[in-house]
């Protein structure tokens, strides 16, 4: 029987290359793991990381309104339909924590009217804002009793709220600021076959700019605000 020293001897090349070959592993492994420095006697790693400012302006969805006897059948409930814009903001780097922005409600055609002597609501306007229910709105007129705004037969732009600021102070996450649009028709206990197949056409509106005044006034009642506001 060979001997250690022989044995070795004959596998002196066989020994050689495991070792440079566990060598070559160990070295991918740890240059597989390690962080990438420059060559250097005082390398450092630096670690950066960008965070992009993001304001959000939306709307969810249309109001639709479909009035005919089945949704609004004699004596039955009222009938309405809920949309929400909202704002939502997260700064980036730049260190700008407070955005503005501006809210509208648009109505585009209104052929809506009393149907009694008494003018009572027929289309009532509810807004909700991230501070609660909005009871004032220029000369718009609110009912007490309903609590929200009488647009039977408004027409026109109608400013709810801007510059309204949002404000956040972290980058990690978002801030939202809700609006609650609700357009309500009301089924009275008389006859309201006037308002049949009538059109009640509005937008809700929220955006950065805001809307010249002395335009809006010319605008009321017409359709030429179109050309600078955002399309829905």
């Amino acid at each position: 029987m060979k001997n250690l020293s022989e044995y070795i001897k004959s596998n002196k090349t066989l020994i050689i290359s495991l070792v440079l070959s566990l060598v070559l592993i160990i070295g991918v492994s740890w240059a597989y793991f390690a962080p990438h420095t420059d060559v250097g006697e005082n390398a450092n790693i630096n670690v950066t990381s960008e965070y992009v400012e993001e304001f959000r302006l939306t709307v969810d969805k249309d109001i639709l309104l479909h009035i005919n006897q089945q949704t609004v059948p004699e004596h039955g409930d009222n009938y309405g339909d809920t949309a929400v814009a909202r704002a939502s903001f997260k700064p980036g780097d730049n260190g700008d924590t407070t955005k503005s922005y501006y809210v509208y409600f648009n109505i585009k055609q209104n052929e809506y009217q009393y149907t009694t002597s008494e003018e009572k609501t027929e289309l009532l306007l509810k807004i909700k804002g991230p501070e609660g229910d909005i009871k004032s709105l220029g000369d718009l007129k609110y009912d007490s009793e309903l609590q929200g705004f009488d647009v039977t037969m408004e027409n026109g732009l109608i400013k709810v709220a801007g510059p309204y600021e949002i404000t956040n102070e972290s980058k990690y996450e978002y801030v939202n600021q809700d609006w609650t649009f609700t357009l309500t028709f009301i089924n009275l206990d008389t006859n309201q076959s006037d308002n049949s197949e009538k059109i009640f056409d509005a937008q809700i509106i929220i955006q950065k700019d805001e809307i010249n005044n002395d335009l809006a006034y010319v605008c009321k009642a017409s359709d030429c605000l179109d050309s600078v506001l955002p399309s829905t």
